[in-house]
């Protein structure tokens, strides 16, 4: 297994982690600016490149962050353990009284999520 991360940090804390594993990759651009912090998942979020998503996530939802999105658009395939980072981070927000948001998901995502109930926090719009 191999895990490279890419970090890059600017005015608006973007920060790359690029995650490989069994011919399988997946890329997250995270982009926060206080309220607000933005996943962009690429790739496969798999039972082996979960904890590193797992670690963006809980690393980069600080006391300051209010609203979550997490943009799939790139997502061919979510595990359970991709789910659980998600409800993770709605726990964490829920503290705050914060939202989350998923968009941009393909068909294949949007129906794993209507099946284990966290439809409603999908947005319906496609960017």
């Amino acid at each position: 297994m191999i895990f490279g991360f890419d970090y890059k940090t600017n005015n608006n804390y973007d920060r790359n982690v690029k995650i490989q594993n069994s011919g399988y990759a997946m890329k997250i651009d995270i982009e926060k600016k206080s309220p607000e912090i933005i996943f962009t998942v690429r790739g496969r979020i798999d039972t082996e490149n979960s904890p590193a998503f797992q670690d963006s996530v809980e690393k980069n939802i600080t006391e300051d962050i209010t609203n979550v999105i997490f943009d799939f658009n790139d997502v061919g395939y979510l595990a359970s353990a991709g789910i659980r980072v998600i409800i993770i981070a709605i726990k964490k927000i829920a503290e705050v009284k914060g939202t989350v948001k998923i968009i941009n998901c393909f068909d294949n995502i949007r129906n794993v999520f209507d099946m284990v109930g966290l439809s409603s926090y999908l947005d319906n719009q496609k960017t």
